[in-house]
């Protein structure tokens, strides 16, 4: 006797759910009683001017991975993932074989492939992209808030360099080594507001 009267019940909420429908024929249109914006802010974006994009005077080197396509043809070019450049600076590519490109920038490296396939095709098509920047490593050892290594596609200040690394701590000691091999103390002044 329980069990109808629950089942009775179940049945009257599910039918009560329904009642309140109306259907209303096809194309018909309502009109929208308040707004459905619920809240308004001004949001402003300050446009960056600084192009992020890889220096076009990057040089490649050992560990940089490049993108090869010559002639839309995959079997003469790299592999899918890339083409690593080895430690002596030398790409090794089926057709050519081994090709010196460290320190060139891309440009240079289009030039030289579209030279070594030249003899095997009539003027081709090279297009060569850099996949992974490995060969420019900034090491940021110590007293950084993420310390660690990475790696740049661009020439970069020390500003920049540290801000890779989330900025230093408050006790770090800054030493900087400049391009001569000379150790410079840099002293650190950290304002708090």
């Amino acid at each position: 006797m329980v069990r109808i009267i629950l089942l009775s019940c179940f049945g009257l909420l599910l039918l009560a759910g329904c009642a309140s429908y109306t259907d209303l024929p096809a194309g018909t249109v309502l009109p929208i009683s308040r707004s459905p914006v619920i809240e308004q802010q001004e949001v402003v974006v300050e446009v960056d001017l600084d192009d992020d994009s890889p220096s076009a005077n990057y040089r490649v080197g050992a560990g940089d991975v490049l993108s090869i396509n010559i002639d839309g043809r995959p079997e003469m070019g790299s592999p899918e993932q890339g083409s690593r450049i080895d430690g002596a600076g030398q790409l090794h590519l089926p057709m050519v074989g081994t090709v010196l490109v460290s320190g060139m920038t891309v440009s240079e490296v289009q030039a030289k492939l579209r030279e070594k396939f030249s003899v095997y095709l009539n003027d081709p098509w090279v297009v060569v992209e850099i996949v992974v920047y490995k060969s420019q490593p900034l090491y940021l050892i110590g007293e950084f808030r993420n310390a660690g290594t990475y790696y740049m596609d661009r020439p970069q200040t020390l500003l920049e360099g540290l801000s890779l690394g989330g900025g230093v701590l408050t006790t770090a000691n800054l030493v900087v080594r400049d391009s001569s091999g000379m150790d410079r103390q840099c002293r650190l002044i950290f304002i708090s507001c």
